[in-house]
């Protein structure tokens, strides 16, 4: 089973011995990164190494392999000759800086050895067969190398099936490369780093607490099912929070975790090798995701957007449960039948094409606004709607379809967090506004709608709604209803 390695970031040892009280009982060893302490410390080393019930990596991480530490080759062998009578279970050196009579010693003492490679450009096509010829007797070969996209994070885990099996570590580095700090024990690594929140020394790091309980890291094993998000942008989401709570709560040996994509063609060579079961589909994905299944529902045919896939024996099939997600909260308002409601929805892309069709067969009439007057026409005709430009040019039509307003666009989150794509729209009090953005929970457009004393729907309750449609799709088992989500 793969274990979980806290990263010691203090600058002294008070500040690690901190650290290793707050987080002891979530980890199971820890690195001291002695390039990231003062030097004054050095010498209390090997008397912190006896001080916990732990097993501890001593590292001593070079500048040009992302630490600290810039001395010189004599500098840094009285480094380790210094500890080699420390209670370390680990050295860890990188493989261009070897230290072969030192090594020996400590192999003699009966101790072990990382043998460190790090790549912060991209993944060599020679990493495994770099990493192969490090390997030998008590020796754990590791890997960090920076993935920029899916196809890179695809080569990594392919890259992962030429390693011996046994002693190693391989990470993925950058956001592309989380699902690697996740899935240790699939990768076949001995442990995980993790390190203090807000103090990573490395990109991609989780904290401990967030692998251990959010992602019930000491419990996945190979059978563990494999489920997640794709997007891009993903990391902000909270579905892991909700499915991973259901999966517990139920007992179901499930993970889900979220995979920043950029590629769809490389998510689906990472999906095959790592045996993905089934996916969430966020922004931008919902529409492009549809030449890559077997199978589609209804739901998915009608709206041309899909938002659930899962693994079958013919192929990937789709689902759609933003409708329902959508219309639930407003079910609780105004009932199941909205005749005669006016609605706006602002936005073209596959959140809206749901919303819209969800809209449409309650009964509602639907005003399409779109920055792209040509897909907001397209998307309108094909779904019995009206449109007009995302301009002020529009504010007649508003004025007739103002019982619901509902954003869509992904203007109020991330980068544009603060902007409200209808900021020229001045609401009278009497609308329902509606932002299917969850993070953040209050957007410019929702609080523009609430300072005018607007009745408000937030995008966490959709996002529940759908997640506990998606949820009974993966698992088979119906959410439980007493989480607090």
């Amino acid at each position: 089973m793969s274990r979980l390695c806290l990263v010691l970031t203090g600058k002294t040892l008070n500040e690690n011995r901190q650290q290793l009280v707050q987080y002891r009982k979530w980890i199971d060893m820890a690195e001291v990164r002695a390039d990231l302490l003062d030097r004054n410390e050095w010498s209390d080393l090997n008397a912190f190494s006896a001080e916990f019930d732990l097993d501890f990596i001593l590292t001593l991480r070079k500048v040009a392999d992302g630490g600290n530490w810039a001395g010189d080759d004599q500098e840094r062998e009285s480094f380790f000759r210094m500890a080699i009578n420390g209670n370390w279970a680990y050295w860890d050196l990188e493989d261009n800086a070897r230290l072969p009579q030192l090594e020996r010693e400590w192999l003699n003492k009966g101790r072990r050895l990382v043998v460190s490679f790090h790549d912060f450009h991209g993944v060599p096509p020679d990493l495994a067969e770099r990493l192969s010829r490090a390997q030998g007797p008590a020796i754990i070969v590791k890997a960090a190398v920076t993935v920029h996209g899916s196809a890179d994070f695809a080569r990594f885990v392919n890259l992962t099936d030429l390693l011996s099996p046994g002693d190693h570590v391989v990470l993925a580095m950058g956001p592309y490369g989380t699902p690697s700090r996740v899935l240790a024990e699939k990768l076949g690594n001995l442990w995980t780093y993790a390190s203090v929140t807000g103090l990573s020394p490395s990109l991609g790091h989780y904290d401990p607490i967030t692998l251990s309980t959010l992602y019930r890291f000491s419990r996945l094993t190979p059978q563990t099912k494999l489920l997640g998000i794709i997007g891009n942008p993903v990391h902000h989401s909270k579905s892991p929070a909700i499915h991973n709570a259901g999966m517990e709560a139920t007992a179901y040996d499930g993970v889900y975790v979220p995979f920043l994509t950029d590629d769809l063609e490389s998510f689906f060579l990472i999906a095959k090798k790592l045996g993905i079961q089934g996916f969430s589909v966020t922004i931008p994905f919902k529409e492009k995701i549809l030449p890559y299944l077997a199978q589609i529902t209804p739901a998915v045919k009608a709206i041309g957007a899909c938002n659930t896939v899962w693994k079958e024996a013919d192929g990937w099939h789709g689902d759609n449960t933003d409708a329902q997600g959508f219309l639930a909260p407003l079910q609780e308002l105004w009932g199941t039948d909205l005749t005669g409601k006016r609605t706006t929805v602002v936005g073209t892309g596959g959140a809206a094409r749901s919303i819209v069709w969800a809209l449409r067969n309650s009964g509602a009439e639907v005003l399409v606004l779109g920055r792209n007057a040509s897909k907001a026409e397209g998307l309108a005709t094909e779904l019995g709607a009206t449109w007009g430009p995302l301009t002020p040019d529009s504010l007649a039509l508003i004025s007739t379809h103002d019982d619901l307003i509902v954003q869509t666009t992904n203007v109020g989150m991330g980068e544009l967090e603060g902007q409200n794509p209808l900021d020229w729209y001045e609401f009278h009090g009497g609308e329902v506004a509606y932002d299917i953005i969850y993070v953040p929970e209050r957007t410019a457009f929702i609080q523009a709608a609430e300072v005018s004393g607007c009745r408000i729907l937030l995008g966490k309750d959709m996002l529940l709604h759908q997640a506990i449609a998606q949820f009974l799709r993966f698992t088979g088992m119906p959410y439980p209803e007493t989480l607090p989500f």
